[in-house]
Protein backbone atom coordinates (compact mmCIF):
# COMPACT_ATOMS: atom_id res chain seq x y z
CA UNK A 1 0.00 0.00 0.00
CA UNK A 2 1.48 3.29 -0.95
CA UNK A 3 1.60 5.89 1.58
CA UNK A 4 -0.50 9.31 0.44
CA UNK A 5 -0.72 12.64 1.82
CA UNK A 6 -3.32 13.98 4.20
CA UNK A 7 -3.26 17.40 2.72
CA UNK A 8 -3.87 16.28 -0.90
CA UNK A 9 -6.38 14.72 -2.53
CA UNK A 10 -6.79 12.27 -5.33
CA UNK A 11 -5.78 14.64 -8.61
CA UNK A 12 -3.08 16.07 -6.68
CA UNK A 13 -5.02 19.57 -5.32
CA UNK A 14 -3.86 20.79 -1.86
CA UNK A 15 -6.76 21.45 0.14
CA UNK A 16 -7.07 21.76 4.53
CA UNK A 17 -8.15 18.44 6.00
CA UNK A 18 -11.61 18.42 7.72
CA UNK A 19 -10.53 17.91 11.47
CA UNK A 20 -14.28 18.82 12.63
CA UNK A 21 -15.39 15.51 13.85
CA UNK A 22 -11.86 14.63 15.53
CA UNK A 23 -11.92 14.79 19.44
CA UNK A 24 -9.46 16.97 21.31
CA UNK A 25 -6.22 15.39 22.02
CA UNK A 26 -3.38 17.13 24.38
CA UNK A 27 -0.65 17.39 21.99
CA UNK A 28 3.58 18.22 22.38
CA UNK A 29 5.90 19.10 20.40
CA UNK A 30 9.82 20.19 20.67
CA UNK A 31 11.53 21.26 17.93
CA UNK A 32 15.18 21.52 18.08
CA UNK A 33 17.99 23.41 16.18
CA UNK A 34 21.62 24.17 16.60
CA UNK A 35 22.10 27.83 15.86
CA UNK A 36 26.05 28.07 14.63
CA UNK A 37 27.86 31.65 14.32
CA UNK A 38 31.16 33.32 14.18
CA UNK A 39 32.92 32.79 18.24
CA UNK A 40 33.15 36.71 18.29
CA UNK A 41 28.91 36.58 17.48
CA UNK A 42 28.94 33.69 20.48
CA UNK A 43 30.62 35.49 22.83
CA UNK A 44 28.74 38.69 22.60
CA UNK A 45 25.29 36.99 23.13
CA UNK A 46 27.14 34.98 25.90
CA UNK A 47 28.24 38.34 27.56
CA UNK A 48 24.13 39.46 27.04
CA UNK A 49 25.19 42.66 25.26
CA UNK A 50 24.65 41.88 21.88
CA UNK A 51 26.41 43.50 19.02
CA UNK A 52 26.92 47.55 19.62
CA UNK A 53 24.81 46.92 22.60
CA UNK A 54 21.94 46.39 21.89
CA UNK A 55 20.56 44.31 24.74
CA UNK A 56 19.95 40.52 25.54
CA UNK A 57 19.68 38.67 22.47
CA UNK A 58 18.60 35.64 24.24
CA UNK A 59 15.51 37.47 25.99
CA UNK A 60 14.52 38.89 22.78
CA UNK A 61 14.89 35.18 21.25
CA UNK A 62 12.67 33.71 23.66
CA UNK A 63 10.09 36.76 22.60
CA UNK A 64 10.64 35.92 19.13
CA UNK A 65 9.81 32.00 19.61
CA UNK A 66 6.37 33.01 21.89
CA UNK A 67 5.32 35.40 18.85
CA UNK A 68 6.18 32.85 16.39
CA UNK A 69 4.00 30.06 18.52
CA UNK A 70 1.17 31.77 18.34
CA UNK A 71 0.75 33.12 14.88
CA UNK A 72 1.81 29.17 13.21
CA UNK A 73 -1.29 28.38 11.73
CA UNK A 74 -0.68 31.85 9.72
CA UNK A 75 2.34 31.19 8.89
CA UNK A 76 2.48 27.45 7.75
CA UNK A 77 -0.24 26.99 4.99
CA UNK A 78 -2.68 24.56 5.51
CA UNK A 79 -2.26 24.56 9.41
CA UNK A 80 -4.94 24.52 11.43
CA UNK A 81 -5.46 27.00 14.59
CA UNK A 82 -4.38 25.28 17.70
CA UNK A 83 -5.44 26.30 21.42
CA UNK A 84 -2.07 26.66 22.86
CA UNK A 85 -1.87 26.10 26.95
CA UNK A 86 1.94 26.99 27.13
CA UNK A 87 5.62 27.44 25.69
CA UNK A 88 9.44 25.88 27.29
CA UNK A 89 11.58 27.61 25.20
CA UNK A 90 15.39 26.74 26.37
CA UNK A 91 18.03 28.50 24.65
CA UNK A 92 21.53 27.20 25.78
CA UNK A 93 24.61 28.14 24.75
CA UNK A 94 27.66 26.03 23.73
CA UNK A 95 31.54 26.13 22.74
CA UNK A 96 30.31 26.41 19.16
CA UNK A 97 26.70 27.16 18.79
CA UNK A 98 23.52 28.63 20.88
CA UNK A 99 21.10 25.31 21.21
CA UNK A 100 17.55 26.12 20.88
CA UNK A 101 14.77 23.89 21.74
CA UNK A 102 10.66 25.15 22.18
CA UNK A 103 8.12 22.59 23.88
CA UNK A 104 4.42 23.77 23.89
CA UNK A 105 1.59 21.47 24.84
CA UNK A 106 -1.16 22.55 22.60
CA UNK A 107 -5.36 21.13 21.97
CA UNK A 108 -6.34 21.48 18.40
CA UNK A 109 -9.10 23.87 18.15
CA UNK A 110 -11.52 21.14 16.12
CA UNK A 111 -14.45 23.09 16.33
CA UNK A 112 -13.71 25.75 13.64
CA UNK A 113 -13.56 23.51 10.89
CA UNK A 114 -16.92 22.21 11.49
CA UNK A 115 -18.49 25.91 11.89
CA UNK A 116 -16.74 27.07 8.74
CA UNK A 117 -17.85 24.30 6.71
CA UNK A 118 -21.63 25.37 8.16
CA UNK A 119 -21.64 28.92 7.71
CA UNK A 120 -19.31 28.55 4.04
CA UNK A 121 -22.45 26.39 2.87
CA UNK A 122 -19.72 24.13 1.22
CA UNK A 123 -19.46 20.34 1.57
CA UNK A 124 -16.35 18.07 1.80
CA UNK A 125 -15.60 16.38 -1.41
CA UNK A 126 -15.50 13.04 -1.60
Amino acid sequence: MRARLSHVDSRGAAHMVDVGAKAETRREGWPARPVRMKAATLALVAAGTGARGKGDVLATARIAAIAALKRTAEWIPLCHPVRVVGIDVDLRLDRRCLACACGSPCVPSTARGSRWRRWSGRRRRP
